[in-house]
This record gives C-alpha cells, structure tokens and sequence, in this order.
C-alpha cells in the first residue's frame, strides 16, 4: 500500500511541529507549506532536521496544492494550521472592525484557498480527513475576552468546519477542527525559557483546571488520531483541547 500523505500548512508555528512529527512517526509522508520555506536554505535546513518531510517553497495555497498533487498525486489528510497573519500589533489596535478583517484573511479565508484547492482531488477520491487547528477561545463561556476580532474569526471557522462536515459527508470526507486552549507555542507565548518561564504560569492557573499547558506531543496525536481515518465517523466536531478549560 502507499505511504499516505498529508498536506500541512505553517509547519513551523503553533501545533505545525507536533502535528508533522506524530504523522512522521505514524509512516505519513508529510508535504509542508511555512512561509520560511520561500528560502532555500530554511527548506533544506527543515527537511535535514525532519527525516520523512517536504518542505514546499510555494506560499500560495492553490500552488502548494498543486504542486503536491503533481508529486503524490493524491491527499489523505490535510491539516489547516492557522495562525494570524496581522499588520497591526494587539496593543495598537484601535478599530475592532479593521482587526476583525486582517483576522478574517489569515483565519478563515487563507483556509477556504486552501480548501478550495485540495477538495476536487478529495472528492474524486471519494476519502480523505480535513482538520482545521482553531482555537477554543470562542468555546469559553463567556467567550475569552481579548482582540474581537481573533475571536470572531475562529469562531467563523468553526461554522465552516460544521457547515463543510455535512456538506462533503456523502463524498466519505471527515472535517474537524482541533481547538487548543492553551497548548505550548512560541507562536503564541514566545519566550527563552518556553514552558517553563514563570510569567505565564498565573495565567494557565487561572484559566486551565488541569493547572498546566496542553503538551505538544498531546495535540499531535490527536490530530494525527483524526486524520488516520481510524475514527472516520467522527465529523463536524469543533473538540476543545483545554484541559477541561472549554
């Protein structure tokens, strides 16, 4: 049987790392799209410390795809890591609408691009798993407080992970999305001392009942649980990885 592939976006940044070694250790080929990738020497430097992983030069989602599909010619997973890409730094926001919108490209439409991209090659396949990493921000009751506009876009992506699910459940396609809440990510809470600097523990307390970070190692199993198609019934969850925090 062939080795199964999936397609990773931002594999370098918040759950992209775990994500690829879990599917790495599982047999998956795993074809990645990072923006350090447009650098030839960031791509071989990735692929040397990662063993089984291709790293894809592309930034735009349709050719990412494209040139994917040309070199496996199929997808069995996809796993939309997504991250804002803002112009505007969170203390300088003064108009919640503006931030909504530089929020709603990066976390909803660069995925929907994506989407856009893979799905012929799924669908004629009639397989494949699609997870969207969001967030569980929008899962807090009341819904975390902090930048509107982050909070409203992955609680749009949510809707579309929902909407998809039943949309593509006649063709044998699962969509989920992974929210973390709070997982480790220099992406997210970038310091020297990672998980272990002191500045951020009050919070995780404050916020998680388990009074500590979701692991990375633990929300790469479960992506790569999702995406195995061992649990293919499985479809249209939005599943809070929060310890107990959403």
């Amino acid at each position: 049987m062939a080795t199964k592939v999936a397609f990773l976006t931002n594999a370098r940044e918040y759950t992209g790392p775990p994500a690829a070694a879990a599917l790495s250790a599982a047999g998956w080929s795993v074809f990645s799209h990072d923006d350090a990738f447009a650098s030839p020497e960031r791509r071989r430097s990735y692929e040397r410390d990662n063993p089984g992983q291709i790293a894809c030069a592309v930034q735009d989602m349709a050719e990412f795809v494209g040139e994917g599909i040309a070199r496996f010619g199929r997808i069995d997973g996809l796993i939309s890591n997504d991250i804002p890409k803002r112009t505007t730094p969170y203390f300088e926001v003064t108009d919640p609408l503006q931030d909504f919108e530089q929020h709603l490209d990066s976390l909803i439409l660069e995925p929907v691009r994506l989407l856009r991209a893979a799905l012929p090659s799924m669908k004629a396949a009639k397989s494949g798993s699609i997870v969207m990493v969001t967030s569980g921000a929008p899962l807090r009751v009341p819904a975390m407080a902090g930048p509107l506009g982050y909070t409203a876009a992955r609680a749009g992506a949510h809707g579309l992970v929902k909407a998809l699910a039943v949309e593509l459940a006649p063709t044998g396609i699962q969509v989920n999305a992974v929210a973390p809440f709070l997982v480790y990510s220099q992406t997210f809470f970038p310091s020297d001392l990672g998980a272990d600097d002191p500045q951020f523990m009050p919070y995780v307390n404050k916020m998680v009942p388990m009074q500590r970070w979701g692991q990375p190692h633990e929300i790469g199993a479960l992506i790569a649980h999702l995406i195995s198609g061992d649990a293919a019934f499985v479809s249209g969850q939005v599943i809070a990885f929060s310890g107990a925090g959403c």
